[in-house]
């Protein structure tokens, strides 16, 4: 396209300077004609083809800016007026060409995730190291990673200690330490050292492949302001066309007296003027690049937008509501105290983590890790078969012991004999019993995540409501509500009962649910726009918006990138359409020439792909 480019705007100067000099008017028609076939042909083809729409009985689609720009240039050859008919399409071309670099360019971050996928790893079998396909490895499978390589696959470390660079994934610029238990994302790179690690995905479902998917996938959902553009595209196009022949042939029997003494070439020229600067090229390319640019942006700071619709529905954002443990604090619990009078701190513990041992839940990890610490000879067994109740707790049973381990609503239901609940520290609560008989309670302490107290603080100065609900007790979501600025909460609440209070919220405008992405996957689904901030849930179905690397300051980012990228599509409507009227008006009454018609078409879609282009400013 490029190379086309050139060689007709030579030509098209050449046609200009034989013209000026008044050298054979035959070479400067040919000049113009060259130049015209090699930037026009492909947009004759295209108005053809959908001109051809007719016979399909496809009306809405007869009408596009190929068949204005062509009607508009063999109008203008029928006029004599070869040199316009050239310079129209020569410089429609050059806006096209425009268009397309900065689509492409918005396009990098995905062709550079694609990019990133390594095709190999290294396979630990029987002692020794292979390399082999990243798709060959299966979940399980033990890997190994040495320093300058790139993880091929989400994986956990099982042994070794090193830094890596989580940028290309997460956008954090500084290297992050991990070790054993850490999560080991594909697309990180290794600074230094040597990790063994177990692969929890395969290839094809790894978080660098599942980036690549969303991000490809994101344009599919139109946004409200592109389907506006679209169905007013439909309406649009046909009705200046019909005002063009009104132009053309009604105003010159009513200005002109008719056809007489060159009246209707005057008219039939503003008609064709008309038809230029009416393309609505630069709506319907600038309006959809905002909002992709704006996923673009996005996804270079490790937040993915699954489509336009859900960037410009977090851009009307009215409330936000959270859940509390993982979301805003960390969820990695530290024992704080046990509270028993008929069991030791150790085999309080012991019982606890042994209840708890098949499940996934932070206090589950936690409890696992100080029996760890205090019994590091003790490993839990396999003994209890455990079933985790939704809400409440965890019920482990044995041959011969049955073990509770959850809240006091647990306890209540369960006709736990002995339960008593009069401890005031600040903290989340498990209650413990065995076979039946309360045993006490153990106090575990979660701190706030970096940044959060910042993100509420930004929020509620963009004049966002915030709420919290969470299944911990009242006195430990008071503290951290208390801490953050958050005037409204629910506590002990259980996942039904979390969807409830959504519900109450929705109507009042849009409603935005920040979870971890397990247990609120109801709650995620049905909001206006859910937001899962869990680098393993990158897949869930029900979240519209992912955030990779549970940095909760990027829900301040993505609500900027989504209302930077609805303002400027809303920049680009009002001046698109409002440069074009007033130019519209002005040729048809013969104030504006080609020239004007020229600009008003190229130089107005340049300058809103130009604006466009700012929403994918990181």
């Amino acid at each position: 396209m490029l190379k086309r480019i050139v060689i007709s705007l030579f030509l098209l100067i050449f046609g200009f300077v034989l013209s000026y000099f008044n050298f054979n008017e035959l070479y400067s028609k040919i000049s113009f004609l060259i130049a015209f076939i090699l930037c026009g042909y492909s947009v004759v083809f295209a108005g053809l083809k959908s001109l051809a729409n007719i016979f399909k009985g496809r009306f809405s689609k007869i009408f596009d800016e190929n068949v204005l720009m062509s009607i508009a240039c063999f109008g203008a050859f029928a006029l004599g007026e070869w040199a316009e008919a050239a310079a129209i399409m020569v410089f429609y071309m050059i806006g096209e060409y425009f268009n397309d670099l900065a689509i492409t360019r918005s396009k990098d971050a995905i062709k550079e995730l694609v990019a990133l996928r390594p095709r190999t790893a290294l396979l630990l079998k029987g002692g020794k190291c292979k390399q082999v396909l990243a798709s060959e490895v299966k979940i399980g499978d033990e890997i190994e990673l040495r320093a300058g390589m790139r993880v091929a696959l989400d994986s956990e470390v099982i042994s070794g200690k090193a830094f890596v660079d989580t940028s290309a994934i997460t956008g954090e610029s500084l290297p992050r330490e991990v070790k054993n238990g850490d999560i080991l994302l594909a697309g990180f790179v290794l600074k230094d050292g040597t990790l063994r690690a177990k692969a929890s995905a395969c290839e094809s479902e790894s978080a660098l492949a599942r980036i690549s998917k969303l991000v490809e996938l994101a344009s599919t959902n139109k946004s409200p302001h592109e389907r506006f553009i679209s169905r007013f595209a439909r309406v649009y196009t046909p009705v200046v066309v019909i005002l063009a022949g009104l132009i053309a042939f009604i105003l010159p029997f009513i200005f002109d007296e008719g056809f007489a003494a060159g009246g209707f070439e005057v008219w039939a020229n503003r008609a064709l003027i008309f038809l230029v600067i009416s393309c609505p090229c630069a709506l319907v390319i600038s309006v959809p690049l905002a909002f992709f640019a704006g996923i673009g942006a996005a996804s270079k700071s490790g937040i993915l937008i699954r489509s336009s619709a859900v960037l410009s529905t977090l851009a009307r954002s009215k409330s936000f509501i959270f859940d509390k443990t993982g979301t805003l604090t960390k969820g990695v619990f530290n024992l704080n105290l046990v509270c028993s009078d008929k069991l030791s701190d150790k085999d309080f513990i012991a019982h606890a983590a042994h209840a708890t041992s098949s499940s996934n839940h932070p206090v589950a990890k936690s409890l696992g890790a100080a029996h760890a610490k205090m019994q590091p000879d003790c490993k839990l067994c396999g003994k209890y078969e455990c079933s985790e109740l939704s809400g409440l707790g965890v019920r482990a049973k044995s041959s011969s012991d049955e073990l509770l381990a959850g809240n006091a609503k647990l306890m209540k239901d369960c006709s736990i004999s002995d339960f008593e609940y009069n401890c005031w520290h600040e903290g989340s609560i498990i209650h413990l019993a065995l076979n039946g008989r309360y045993k006490g309670h153990v106090l575990l302490g979660d701190e706030l995540k970096s940044g959060a107290k910042e993100m509420i603080k930004g929020l509620k100065n963009a004049g966002i409501n915030t709420l919290m609900l969470t299944g911990d007790n009242e006195i430990a979501a008071k503290a951290v509500a208390k801490e953050l600025g958050i005037y409204r909460f629910y506590a002990g609440l259980l996942p039904e009962q979390k969807l409830e209070l959504l519900e109450r919220e929705l109507g009042g405008g849009v409603v935005v649910f920040v979870g971890d992405g397990i247990n609120d996957a109801a709650a995620l689904a049905r909001a206006d726009v859910g937001i899962a901030i869990n680098a393993q849930d990158v897949a869930a179905s029900a979240a519209d918006v992912v955030i990779i690397n549970s940095d909760i300051r990027a829900l301040s980012k993505a609500f900027a990138i989504a209302k930077r990228s609805r303002d400027i599509a809303w920049e680009n409507i009002t001046f698109a359409l409002g440069s074009k009227i007033v130019i519209m008006v002005l040729g048809a009454v013969g104030l504006a020439g080609i020239w004007a018609a020229v600009f008003a078409d190229v130089g107005v879609s340049l300058l809103c792909v130009l604006n466009a282009i700012r929403a994918g400013r990181k």
